[in-house]
């Protein structure tokens, strides 16, 4: 339970940060990348067992 409340801050605190931030670009969003186009990662089979999760940000 820990675990996913820290999660949940952590989204919060990403969320606060992005918002009306124009001073950064969402480059990739790997969760949304494997939940969306689940066959980009098809010649990465270890990639279908251990999600991760990372975000790729560039400053404009």
């Amino acid at each position: 339970m820990g675990v996913q409340r820290a999660e949940l801050n952590e989204d919060h605190l990403l969320k606060a940060f992005l918002m009306h931030n124009g001073a950064y670009e969402t480059i990739l969003f790997s969760e949304y990348i494997h939940k969306h186009h689940k066959s980009a990662f098809s010649a990465m089979p270890l990639s279908h067992e251990n999600l991760g999760g990372n975000l790729w940000l560039t400053k404009n």
